[in-house]
Parts: C-alpha cells; sequence; structure tokens
C-alpha cells in the first residue's frame, strides 16, 4: 500500500511539472493536452491498481476470518465432544447409583428398623442420585446451547467459504 501511496504522490505533484519546458517556458498547447491526457491515464492505472490492491486486502481479510472461524469451530466441537462424554459418564453414574440405592432398599427393607447408620448412607446416595441428575441435566441443557452455536458457526463458514469461492473465481 505504502509503494502505491508513493506512486500517487509522485504523479500528483511531477507529472504537472512537466509541462513547463527545461527554459522555464510554459509548453505549447498542443502538449499541455498530451500531458493532461498522460496524467489521466496514469491516474486511471493507478486507480485500477489501487483497486486490485483493496480485493487482495479484502480476499486477505476473508480468508484470516475463516482461518478464526475454523478454529473456533474446532474449539467448540472439542468441548462438544468432551461434553458429550461427561454426559455419557453421568448417565452411567445415575444408574449405578440409582442400582445402590434400590439394592440397599431392599436390604433394609426387611428389617424393622434402620439404624442411623443404614439411614444417613441411604441419604448420601441419594443425594449424590439427585446432585448427579441435576449436574447431568444442566449439561444437556448447555449441549443443547452449544450445539446450535456449532451448527450456526458451521453454516457461517460455509457462506465464508462461498464468497472466499466466488471471489477467488472457484464457482
Amino acid at each position: 500500500m505504502c509503494r502505491i501511496s508513493v506512486w500517487v504522490i509522485a504523479a500528483v505533484f511531477l507529472l504537472p511539472a512537466t509541462i513547463v519546458n527545461a527554459d522555464g517556458a510554459v509548453a505549447p498547447e498542443g502538449s499541455i493536452q498530451e500531458q493532461l491526457a498522460l496524467l489521466n491515464a496514469t491516474m486511471q492505472d493507478i486507480a485500477k491498481i489501487l483497486q486490485r490492491q483493496i480485493e487482495g486486502e479484502e480476499t486477505n481479510l476473508l480468508i484470516k476470518r475463516i482461518e478464526l472461524s475454523d478454529r473456533s469451530l474446532s474449539s467448540k466441537k472439542d468441548r462438544l465432544r468432551k461434553m458429550r462424554g461427561e454426559a455419557g459418564n453421568l448417565k452411567e453414574k445415575e444408574v449405578s447409583l440409582a442400582g445402590a440405592l434400590e439394592a440397599a432398599d431392599e436390604e433394609f427393607a426387611d428389617s424393622l428398623e434402620i439404624d442411623r447408620a443404614q439411614q444417613v448412607m441411604l441419604e448420601q446416595l441419594e443425594e449424590r442420585l439427585q446432585a448427579t441428575k441435576r449436574r447431568r441435566q444442566d449439561l444437556e441443557r448447555e449441549l443443547v446451547v452449544l450445539e446450535s452455536e456449532v451448527r450456526v458457526e458451521e453454516e457461517d463458514m460455509e457462506v465464508l467459504e462461498a464468497v472466499l469461492d466466488d471471489r477467488l473465481g472457484l464457482r
């Protein structure tokens, strides 16, 4: 960008100086018009070069945006995979705790009185089961939100890639 700016400055300030002859006299009318035509053509060329440079910069920014979106999407997909694994583990833990609680209930159902230690154990099992259920439900809500974000980002990536393909003439 800096190189082109130097060319623009040079063209604007130096070309009009060529209209004056070496001895300081003003050049004849015909040559002034030729010089102005040359200056006009040069300015048009500079405008085309600047336009191509702008398009190149926009393409570079689009590529960088795609790269950043791709990193973000990869990060969210990794997080999604981990959360799904954790949800599966919590479900297994929930089943295990429910089984343990049911077995303890059956074991203590035959006895007429449950001593305090047995009662505490049943309460702790029930609390752990409820806490596990709450954590799994919270995690499943987070999963729904994250899955939605991933879908939106995937759609955005497709749009960005289509724009880049169009810009590069690949479509």
